[in-house]
């Protein structure tokens, strides 16, 4: 398990990219590829969930994590950058699944 973290966090830094924002990206090019227009697209949605969520999240406490109100702020940011900037509401519409798995993504690796 380590070692795939670590060669996470490699392919990570070789695309420039923070490992939650890798790791958003790799879900919408390899587990939703025909919900997305292009590879660029998930690099800049993936881009814009992160930073919405550093921006707005308080991470600054113990318990931030099961927090409802960090749970429902994520929520929001999905909807705000899914569905409002880029037309995907249908990623969250669609699978609960996604919604979880980028929620996961981000508390994981606090954004």
């Amino acid at each position: 398990v380590e070692a795939e973290v670590l060669e996470v966090e490699r392919e990570a830094g070789d695309e420039g990219m923070e490992a939650a924002e890798f790791a958003i990206y790799t879900h919408l090019t390899e587990e939703t590829p025909g919900a997305i227009e292009s590879e660029e697209q998930a690099k800049e949605v993936a881009e814009e969930i992160v930073s919405q969520f550093q921006e707005r999240v308080d991470r600054g406490y113990n318990g931030w994590k099961t927090n409802k109100k960090t749970i429902s702020e994520i929520e929001h940011i999905l909807l705000d950058v899914l569905v409002v900037e880029y037309g995907l509401g249908h990623l969250i519409q669609d699978d609960d699944d996604f919604v979880d798995a980028v929620r996961n993504y981000l508390i994981q690796n606090d954004g």
